[in-house]
Protein backbone atom coordinates (compact mmCIF):
# COMPACT_ATOMS: atom_id res chain seq x y z
CA UNK A 1 0.00 0.00 0.00
CA UNK A 2 2.95 2.36 -0.62
CA UNK A 3 0.80 4.47 -2.97
CA UNK A 4 -1.48 5.42 -0.08
CA UNK A 5 1.51 6.44 2.00
CA UNK A 6 2.75 8.61 -0.85
CA UNK A 7 -0.62 10.33 -1.16
CA UNK A 8 -0.67 11.06 2.57
CA UNK A 9 2.86 12.42 2.52
CA UNK A 10 1.91 14.84 -0.26
CA UNK A 11 -1.01 16.31 1.65
CA UNK A 12 -0.31 19.90 2.61
CA UNK A 13 -2.58 19.53 5.65
CA UNK A 14 -1.01 16.29 6.88
CA UNK A 15 0.48 17.81 10.03
CA UNK A 16 -2.88 19.23 11.08
CA UNK A 17 -4.56 15.85 10.55
CA UNK A 18 -1.98 14.06 12.69
CA UNK A 19 -2.28 16.51 15.58
CA UNK A 20 -6.09 16.70 15.51
CA UNK A 21 -7.90 15.63 18.68
CA UNK A 22 -11.45 14.48 17.92
CA UNK A 23 -13.29 16.14 20.77
CA UNK A 24 -16.57 15.67 18.90
CA UNK A 25 -16.08 11.90 18.95
CA UNK A 26 -15.09 11.94 22.63
CA UNK A 27 -18.28 13.85 23.48
CA UNK A 28 -20.37 11.44 21.36
CA UNK A 29 -18.74 8.43 23.02
CA UNK A 30 -19.24 9.92 26.48
CA UNK A 31 -22.99 10.23 25.96
CA UNK A 32 -23.15 6.63 24.77
CA UNK A 33 -21.15 5.28 27.70
CA UNK A 34 -23.25 7.20 30.18
CA UNK A 35 -26.47 5.87 28.66
CA UNK A 36 -25.27 2.27 28.22
CA UNK A 37 -23.32 1.96 31.45
CA UNK A 38 -20.37 0.38 29.63
CA UNK A 39 -16.79 0.62 30.89
CA UNK A 40 -13.85 0.64 28.51
CA UNK A 41 -10.77 -1.16 29.82
CA UNK A 42 -8.93 -2.07 26.58
CA UNK A 43 -9.24 0.09 23.47
CA UNK A 44 -7.71 -0.17 19.98
CA UNK A 45 -7.64 2.73 17.53
CA UNK A 46 -6.86 2.10 13.87
CA UNK A 47 -5.38 5.24 12.36
CA UNK A 48 -4.49 6.73 15.74
CA UNK A 49 -2.52 9.63 14.20
CA UNK A 50 -0.41 11.36 16.85
CA UNK A 51 -2.40 9.86 19.70
CA UNK A 52 -4.23 13.01 20.79
CA UNK A 53 -7.69 11.49 20.65
CA UNK A 54 -6.47 8.33 22.39
CA UNK A 55 -4.87 10.31 25.20
CA UNK A 56 -8.10 12.24 25.78
CA UNK A 57 -10.26 9.10 25.76
CA UNK A 58 -7.82 7.35 28.09
CA UNK A 59 -7.94 10.23 30.57
CA UNK A 60 -11.63 11.10 30.35
CA UNK A 61 -12.98 7.54 30.59
CA UNK A 62 -10.22 6.04 32.76
CA UNK A 63 -9.20 3.52 30.09
CA UNK A 64 -6.59 1.09 31.37
CA UNK A 65 -4.93 0.17 28.08
CA UNK A 66 -5.04 2.05 24.77
CA UNK A 67 -3.35 0.65 21.66
CA UNK A 68 -3.04 2.15 18.21
CA UNK A 69 -2.10 1.27 14.64
CA UNK A 70 -0.91 4.13 12.44
CA UNK A 71 0.20 4.13 8.80
CA UNK A 72 2.53 7.13 8.90
CA UNK A 73 5.81 6.73 10.79
CA UNK A 74 6.10 10.31 12.08
CA UNK A 75 2.57 10.22 13.51
CA UNK A 76 3.13 6.77 15.03
CA UNK A 77 6.27 8.00 16.76
CA UNK A 78 4.37 10.94 18.23
CA UNK A 79 1.61 8.61 19.43
CA UNK A 80 4.11 6.54 21.41
CA UNK A 81 4.30 9.35 23.96
CA UNK A 82 0.51 9.60 24.23
CA UNK A 83 -0.88 6.06 24.45
CA UNK A 84 0.25 2.66 25.73
CA UNK A 85 1.18 0.78 22.56
CA UNK A 86 1.65 1.79 18.93
CA UNK A 87 2.41 -0.14 15.75
CA UNK A 88 3.31 1.58 12.48
CA UNK A 89 1.54 -0.57 9.88
CA UNK A 90 -1.34 -0.83 7.42
CA UNK A 91 -4.35 -2.65 8.85
CA UNK A 92 -5.26 -4.10 5.45
CA UNK A 93 -1.77 -5.55 5.04
CA UNK A 94 -1.98 -7.04 8.52
CA UNK A 95 -5.28 -8.73 7.67
CA UNK A 96 -4.16 -9.94 4.24
CA UNK A 97 -0.93 -11.36 5.66
CA UNK A 98 -2.66 -12.93 8.69
CA UNK A 99 -0.70 -10.71 11.10
CA UNK A 100 -3.44 -9.56 13.46
CA UNK A 101 -1.68 -11.74 16.04
CA UNK A 102 0.92 -8.95 16.24
CA UNK A 103 -1.63 -6.82 18.07
CA UNK A 104 -1.67 -6.97 21.89
CA UNK A 105 -3.11 -10.25 23.15
CA UNK A 106 -6.35 -8.74 24.42
CA UNK A 107 -10.03 -8.76 23.65
CA UNK A 108 -10.84 -5.09 23.15
CA UNK A 109 -13.89 -3.34 24.53
CA UNK A 110 -13.81 -0.82 21.69
CA UNK A 111 -12.15 -0.31 18.32
CA UNK A 112 -12.08 3.13 16.70
CA UNK A 113 -12.00 3.97 13.00
CA UNK A 114 -12.13 7.76 12.85
CA UNK A 115 -12.13 8.93 9.22
CA UNK A 116 -10.25 5.75 8.28
CA UNK A 117 -12.61 3.31 6.56
CA UNK A 118 -13.04 5.55 3.49
CA UNK A 119 -9.27 5.34 2.95
CA UNK A 120 -9.25 1.53 2.70
CA UNK A 121 -9.57 -0.68 -0.37
CA UNK A 122 -11.77 -3.24 1.40
CA UNK A 123 -13.32 -1.60 4.48
CA UNK A 124 -16.06 -4.27 4.53
CA UNK A 125 -13.52 -7.00 5.27
CA UNK A 126 -11.75 -4.80 7.82
CA UNK A 127 -15.01 -4.25 9.71
CA UNK A 128 -15.74 -7.98 9.66
CA UNK A 129 -12.26 -8.92 10.90
CA UNK A 130 -12.44 -6.25 13.59
CA UNK A 131 -15.41 -7.98 15.20
CA UNK A 132 -13.11 -10.91 16.00
CA UNK A 133 -10.85 -8.64 18.07
CA UNK A 134 -13.68 -7.44 20.30
CA UNK A 135 -14.80 -8.82 23.63
CA UNK A 136 -18.48 -9.83 23.97
CA UNK A 137 -20.54 -6.66 23.87
CA UNK A 138 -17.60 -4.76 22.38
CA UNK A 139 -18.22 -1.71 20.21
CA UNK A 140 -16.89 -0.21 17.00
CA UNK A 141 -16.77 3.59 16.93
CA UNK A 142 -16.53 5.20 13.53
CA UNK A 143 -16.76 8.45 11.61
CA UNK A 144 -17.16 8.59 7.83
CA UNK A 145 -17.73 11.55 5.45
CA UNK A 146 -21.11 11.76 3.76
CA UNK A 147 -20.83 11.27 -0.01
CA UNK A 148 -24.42 12.49 -0.30
CA UNK A 149 -23.38 15.99 0.77
CA UNK A 150 -24.52 18.89 -1.42
CA UNK A 151 -20.91 19.80 -2.22
CA UNK A 152 -20.29 16.40 -3.83
CA UNK A 153 -23.57 16.51 -5.74
CA UNK A 154 -22.81 20.05 -6.93
CA UNK A 155 -19.45 18.89 -8.28
CA UNK A 156 -21.16 16.03 -10.12
CA UNK A 157 -23.81 18.32 -11.59
CA UNK A 158 -21.04 20.54 -12.98
CA UNK A 159 -19.13 17.54 -14.36
CA UNK A 160 -16.22 18.43 -12.07
CA UNK A 161 -15.80 15.40 -9.84
CA UNK A 162 -12.21 16.20 -8.92
CA UNK A 163 -10.28 15.43 -5.75
CA UNK A 164 -9.27 18.09 -3.22
CA UNK A 165 -6.41 18.37 -0.75
CA UNK A 166 -8.81 17.72 2.13
CA UNK A 167 -12.48 17.41 2.99
CA UNK A 168 -15.23 15.33 1.42
CA UNK A 169 -13.24 14.69 -1.76
CA UNK A 170 -9.85 14.24 -0.11
CA UNK A 171 -7.47 12.72 -2.65
CA UNK A 172 -6.71 9.87 -0.22
CA UNK A 173 -10.34 8.70 -0.13
CA UNK A 174 -10.80 5.38 -1.92
CA UNK A 175 -14.39 4.50 -0.96
CA UNK A 176 -17.45 6.72 -0.59
CA UNK A 177 -20.38 6.19 1.78
CA UNK A 178 -23.85 7.47 2.57
CA UNK A 179 -25.78 6.55 5.70
CA UNK A 180 -27.40 3.62 3.88
CA UNK A 181 -24.08 2.10 2.82
CA UNK A 182 -22.55 2.66 6.27
CA UNK A 183 -25.44 0.74 7.79
CA UNK A 184 -25.14 -1.98 5.16
CA UNK A 185 -21.42 -2.39 5.90
CA UNK A 186 -21.97 -2.55 9.64
CA UNK A 187 -25.12 -4.65 9.87
CA UNK A 188 -23.51 -8.04 9.21
CA UNK A 189 -21.42 -8.03 12.39
CA UNK A 190 -22.68 -5.02 14.35
CA UNK A 191 -25.90 -3.44 15.54
CA UNK A 192 -25.74 0.34 15.29
CA UNK A 193 -26.73 1.72 18.70
CA UNK A 194 -25.85 5.39 18.38
CA UNK A 195 -25.73 7.83 15.47
CA UNK A 196 -24.79 11.49 15.23
CA UNK A 197 -23.69 13.92 12.53
CA UNK A 198 -21.39 16.83 11.93
CA UNK A 199 -23.24 19.34 9.80
CA UNK A 200 -23.60 23.01 8.98
CA UNK A 201 -25.65 24.95 11.51
CA UNK A 202 -28.49 27.23 10.47
CA UNK A 203 -26.42 30.31 11.35
CA UNK A 204 -23.67 29.32 8.91
CA UNK A 205 -25.95 28.25 6.06
CA UNK A 206 -25.63 30.42 2.98
CA UNK A 207 -28.60 31.38 0.82
CA UNK A 208 -28.11 28.35 -1.47
CA UNK A 209 -28.45 25.97 1.48
CA UNK A 210 -31.54 27.76 2.78
CA UNK A 211 -33.03 27.58 -0.72
CA UNK A 212 -32.84 23.78 -0.53
CA UNK A 213 -33.77 23.48 3.14
CA UNK A 214 -36.88 25.66 3.51
CA UNK A 215 -39.08 24.46 0.59
CA UNK A 216 -38.46 20.80 1.41
CA UNK A 217 -39.23 21.29 5.14
CA UNK A 218 -35.88 19.72 5.98
CA UNK A 219 -36.46 16.54 3.99
CA UNK A 220 -33.16 17.08 2.19
CA UNK A 221 -31.23 17.82 5.38
CA UNK A 222 -28.84 14.94 4.64
CA UNK A 223 -27.45 17.11 1.85
CA UNK A 224 -25.88 19.29 4.56
CA UNK A 225 -24.38 16.46 6.64
CA UNK A 226 -20.62 16.44 6.29
CA UNK A 227 -19.90 13.40 8.41
CA UNK A 228 -21.64 10.55 10.22
CA UNK A 229 -20.56 9.40 13.69
CA UNK A 230 -21.75 5.94 14.72
CA UNK A 231 -21.31 3.26 17.36
CA UNK A 232 -22.07 -0.38 16.63
CA UNK A 233 -22.18 -3.19 19.17
CA UNK A 234 -20.80 -6.54 18.16
CA UNK A 235 -23.48 -9.13 17.38
CA UNK A 236 -23.02 -12.37 19.23
CA UNK A 237 -23.41 -15.65 17.32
Amino acid sequence: MDTLKELYSQKGSAERYYTLTREDVVQFLGKYLQKSGKKLNNVLEIGCSGGGTGALIKKKFDVGYYAGVELMADAAKEAESQIDWVKCDNIEDMIAEDRLGELPDKKFDAILYLDVLEHLYNPWRVVEESSKLLAPGGILIGSIPNAGNLYVLWKLMRDQFEYDDEGLLDRTHIRFFTLHTIQKMMNKRFKIEALDVNTDTWSTMNWQQKFFFIPTLGLWKRLFIRQYLFIGQKKEA
